[in-house]
């Protein structure tokens, strides 16, 4: 399970803060500080292991500017998008928090998250870092079950598969020729 908490949106202009892994069977959260310690201690794992993620486009394109390219992606957001097709969207919202209350009536608190540009990574910071990787596993078990029952898996693989490329594509942008166009 994989996350992380930036300065900013914009992976050319802002900064990773910190970097979250869970593992669900170690019931294990770790935030790491990367103003202190390295991204790319952690280079090897997050090319090689599946990360699972909500919302993994926004994460791995500030990876991208370490030279971190994942490979191996769940992305708990696209496939829950993926299962509503068709749904109406006023019913059906997919941030964490809205997907963690509909699939594990989990209650994530994210107030957290506005402040942490200000706060820093104080103990308030670091416990909601690691609340945002704790139940991604279990997000992502019962998602594939629904894509098995409803005969999806492929197309999710799929979806899953174009996640790194998506975020290559905006990271790099394109050209623009303005006249041209």
């Amino acid at each position: 399970q994989f996350d992380t908490e930036t300065s900013g949106r914009d992976p050319h202009c802002c900064k990773i803060l910190c970097a979250q892994f869970g593992n669900k069977n170690a019931d294990t959260q770790i935030v790491v500080d990367t103003s202190t310690t390295d991204i790319l201690h952690y280079k090897n794992l997050l090319e090689t292991k599946l990360l699972i993620g909500h919302n993994l486009k926004f994460d791995i394109q500030f990876l991208y500017n370490h030279s971190i390219i994942p490979t191996q992606v769940w992305d708990t957001m696209i496939i829950e998008q993926l299962l509503h097709l068709g749904f109406d969207n006023k019913f059906f919202h997919y941030s964490l928090k809205d997907v963690a209350e509909r699939r594990l009536k989990i209650d994530i608190d994210k107030t957290t998250r506005g402040e942490i540009i200000w706060r820093g990574l104080d103990d308030k910071v670091v416990l909601y870092a690691a609340g945002d990787v704790m139940y991604l596993e279990d997000i992502r078990d019962l998602q594939i079950q629904d894509c098995k029952q409803r005969t999806c898996f492929k197309a999710a693989q799929i979806e899953n598969a174009f996640v790194p490329v998506i975020a290559y594509l905006e990271w790099c942008g394109i050209r623009l020729d303005v006249n041209k166009w």
